[in-house]
Formats: structure tokens, C-alpha cells, sequence
């Protein structure tokens, strides 16, 4: 017999949660793969190929979250109203000309990123000033270390975070960002480390390569490349895994009841988690331009085998519990009109 899904964050529950989905392309039998720097495709045991790393799995579980290209609040999915975020803006102080830059469902490092991480709050502190003055830090003296050319470099000044601290630093995120608990972040000078709770892959089986041809052509002769042949190598797969693991054991240790999240901060970093892959496999997901993809079955077990059954996630009920307000921070206009100043001049070269 499955067993509900629903309350198995407490200290009885299983360490781990893993949902397998079986995929299948929309469009033919071709799919196109990740591709990296110096190796193309990534093939492992001779027959198996990563589609998608872990990295771009999290950026589509943020995807869902959106109802299209934008940034704060008003982007966000009608079942996700109420989750806090964090929204960085700037304001030209000649105009009074407000952009917002980007939120953290958007941002690739997500809480630390720097247009957050060096952005004001209300009092003119920057909110990493405040985030660390909240979790109470301690500054402590780092042993020397080595270079790679084994030369000795100085000590360091760098913050030691107490397990109090930590529990505080669970909390303040989890308040302000709880999808950064989702898919974790690193703040490598504050020495905060925060693990992915949620790891996603895609990988096929039985992977073979289709070498695949074609030309851009340019007859008007306007376009900076020209007419151009080029190939591309597509993959044929006997099958197409999503995996998605929700790590439980690390849920728990953000919080023991007294300390750290709450009951109901647990269940909405675990519910979010849990909706973000149901979202995600409901309906056809275009991983990338020719890799559109659709669930055909899925199963959710326990790391002992044990089955659960899916139900549905109710995320305004979540919310009202534990949700909130976007924090929207000030970063520098300067900085901001330099950087956009950069990327178009790089654009018209």
C-alpha cells in the first residue's frame, strides 16, 4: 500500500525522497543534448548521455515559478503569490527612473548574488551587512594556507558561523528566499555553504549520436556570418530518466523546534521543492530548443524502495502559514549604468 506524501517531513520520515520520471520527446525521436566546453556532449558508459546537469535542472524548476519573462512579484505563477523573494532594483537619481534588475527565482547565484548581496536596505546598509550582523557572526582568524605554488599566503580574517548562527542563518533565509534553501547557495568569504536540498538530473539510455546537417543561408548578403554549412550531432535514446531527490535528512537539521525553521517553514521549503517537480512534469517542458519533452510515468519512493502516492500540493494554504512580502533592495545606480554600459558595448562589437 502507497503511502501519502504529505507528512513525511517529521523525524520519522524517510532520509530521502526520489521521484523517477519516465520522458519521451514530443517531436520525433531526436533530441538535443546538453553540450559542454571541450567535450560536446557528455557520453558515460558508453550508451548513456547527460541531458540536462544539475545546474540547468535547477534553473527550470525556477522557470515554473514564472508566468513569463518578468521580475518581482507580478511574475510569479498565480499558486505562488506570497513567496517571499528577494527583487534588486535601481533608481537613477537624476530621473527617478526605476528598473528592477532581478529577483532571485531569476538570478543564477539566487541570495548571493551580488546585485543583492551589494545592495541597500532601507537604513543604507547593504543587506549582506545586515544578514550578517543578524546571524551574529564572528570574525576568526583562518590558518595560512598553501598556493598552488606551494608558497605560504597570509592569514585571513574570515567569519566563523556557530551552530546558533547557523540555525539563524537558516532562518533568515528561509523568511526572505526560501527557493535559495531549495537549491542552495554559497557565500564563499562569509563561509556560509548551503547545500541543494533538491538535486535534479535528465540522462538517456541505449544513447546513440545522429549526425545532422544543414545551411543558414544568407542571400541578401546582410548578415555579419554569411551563408554558412554547418553540422550538429542530435541523440536517438531507447529512454529518457528525469530524476529529482528531495534530501529530508537535511530538511530537519534547519531547525529542532526550538531553533532554526519552524514546523510550517520545513513544510513550505519541502512543499515548494515537491511543487516545483510536479509543476515541472504536468504538462510538455522545452528543455532547450530541440529537446521538448513530456512525462509518461512516474514513481515516488523512499531510498528504502517504499512507494508513495502523489497529491496535490497546496501552496496558498503553505503560505499563509509561512509566506510573506518580496524584499526589494537598492543596488547602485553607477554600478548598474556601468554594467548595462559594458554589455552594450560587447553587443556592438
Amino acid at each position: 500500500m502507497k503511502t501519502e506524501i504529505g507528512k513525511i517531513t517529521g523525524k520519522d520520515g524517510p532520509n530521502r525522497l526520489i521521484i523517477e520520471a519516465d520522458m519521451r520527446p514530443l517531436t520525433g525521436e531526436r533530441i538535443q543534448p546538453a553540450s559542454f566546453a571541450d567535450i560536446n556532449h557528455a557520453i558515460y558508459d558508453t550508451d548513456k548521455c547527460v541531458i540536462d546537469s544539475e545546474a540547468s535542472m535547477a534553473n527550470h524548476l525556477e522557470a515554473v515559478c514564472k508566468n513569463g519573462p518578468g521580475l518581482g512579484p507580478s511574475s510569479l505563477v498565480p499558486e505562488l503569490k506570497g513567496l517571499p523573494h528577494l527583487v534588486s532594483r535601481s533608481v537613477n537619481p537624476e530621473t527617478g527612473e526605476e528598473i528592477v534588475i532581478t529577483d532571485s527565482l531569476s538570478e543564477g547565484h539566487r541570495f548571493a548574488s551580488s546585485y543583492f548581496v551589494d545592495a541597500k536596505m532601507g537604513d543604507d546598509s547593504t543587506f549582506l551587512a545586515a544578514f550578517m550582523n543578524e546571524v551574529g557572526s564572528v570574525m576568526a582568524e583562518t590558518s595560512p594556507g598553501k598556493s598552488k605554488k606551494n608558497k605560504k599566503t597570509k592569514s585571513k580574517s574570515r567569519p566563523y558561523l556557530s551552530k546558533d548562527a547557523m540555525y539563524k542563518v537558516y532562518k533568515y533565509v528561509a523568511t526572505r528566499d526560501p527557493n535559495s534553501l531549495v537549491h542552495g547557495f554559497v557565500l564563499m568569504n562569509e563561509n556560509i555553504r548551503l547545500p541543494r536540498l533538491l538535486t535534479a538530473t535528465l540522462d538517456s539510455y541505449g544513447t546513440k549520436e545522429a549526425m545532422v546537417g544543414g545551411v543558414h543561408f544568407d542571400h541578401l548578403g546582410k548578415t555579419r556570418s554569411g551563408t554558412v554549412p554547418f553540422t550538429r550531432t542530435d541523440l536517438l535514446a531507447d529512454s529518457i530518466k528525469a530524476r529529482f531527490v528531495i534530501d529530508l535528512s537535511l530538511l530537519r537539521s534547519y531547525g529542532n523546534g526550538s531553533d532554526g525553521l519552524s514546523n510550517d517553514e520545513k513544510e513550505l521549503v519541502f512543499g515548494l521543492a515537491l511543487w516545483k517537480v510536479f509543476r515541472l512534469l504536468s504538462s510538455p517542458f522545452r528543455f532547450r530548443t530541440r529537446c521538448d519533452l513530456v512525462c509518461s510515468d512516474m514513481v515516488i519512493r523512499d531510498e528504502n524502495g517504499a512507494e508513495y502516492e502523489k497529491t496535490n500540493i497546496d501552496m496558498g494554504k503553505l503560505l499563509e502559514k509561512s509566506g510573506g512580502e518580496a524584499t526589494v533592495l537598492d543596488y547602485p545606480w553607477d554600478e548598474w549604468a556601468k554594467a548595462a554600459s559594458s554589455r552594450s558595448e560587447e553587443a556592438d562589437e
